[in-house]
């Protein structure tokens, strides 16, 4: 399964989020990109977050469960996510900025 959604104009990112096989997600995404296709083995990883060229961020999620675990997973690569907006549009996270990382992180947490 596959989500793809650009956040708000202001914020020049596409976000894919992934729920598959690590096999097909590299093949979505590193065959996408043109990149080489890791040799690694991600087989006790439950969640990951890639970011490529700074304006397409990636999640991705072998399996997802409607569990308090697995939203757990979510929200920790949204903070993730939220960073890469954050420093691709050259925003430091500051009390200053919370709330636009708020409305964002809600934003986002709403489009899935």
């Amino acid at each position: 399964m596959s989500l793809e959604f650009k956040i708000p104009t202001i914020y020049p990112t596409t976000i894919t989020v992934i729920i598959d096989s690590y096999d097909k997600y590299c093949q979505k995404l590193y065959r996408r990109h043109k990149l080489p296709i890791p040799d690694d083995d991600r087989a006790d990883v439950k969640a990951y977050t890639q970011v490529v060229n700074s304006s397409y961020i990636y999640l991705w999620f072998p399996v997802f469960k409607n569990t308090t675990e697995y939203h757990g997973y979510l929200v920790h690569e949204l903070v993730h996510v939220i960073d890469a907006v954050f420093d691709y549009i050259g925003l430091e996270s500051t009390k200053a900025t919370s709330e636009v990382r708020a409305y964002l992180t809600g934003y986002i947490t709403k489009s899935l």
